[in-house]
């Protein structure tokens, strides 16, 4: 796992060995480092963070590469541990996303929710007439 982390941080975004994976999968490059499945879903799901099934091996390094780069922002560590309670942790949500480009709506309701033609959605408004545009929506009841 070291070799292939530190693979992700010092390869260059501009170099060959860094465009050779233009083409490929990221599952390939998992597994040119040998990564075990358990790993494998632990960097998919930690790391790349990723909501598709298939992600290009380039795509998968600069997004490990961007995880990586904001590891203590906000704080010494990349996980989550509430000191006063649970109440921290969508706090702690919001800036996870945050680094991502999501943004992260507290105690308000969305009032209609807007799909473009072809069905997929694009955006949603609330009854304070605030609008936003997205591609996916989380939601929790």
């Amino acid at each position: 796992m070291m070799k292939f982390v530190t693979f992700a941080v010092q390869v260059a975004v501009d170099g060959e060995e860094f465009q050779e994976w233009d083409k490929k999968e990221d599952m390939e490059l998992y597994k040119s480092f040998k990564l075990t499945d358990g790993l494998i879903n632990l960097v998919q799901a930690s790391l790349v963070v990723s909501n598709k099934d298939k992600v290009s091996a380039h795509d998968a390094i600069r997004s490990i590469k961007y995880y990586l780069k904001n590891i203590g922002i906000y704080g010494s560590m990349p996980f989550i541990c509430p000191i006063y309670g649970a109440g921290e942790l969508p706090q702690a949500f919001a800036r996870f996303s945050a680094v991502f480009g999501s943004i992260y709506v507290l105690d308000i309701s969305p009032s209609e929710l807007n799909y473009e033609e072809s069905g997929e959605f694009c955006g949603l408004n609330f009854a304070n007439r605030t609008e936003i545009e997205g591609e996916i929506l989380r939601s929790v009841p």
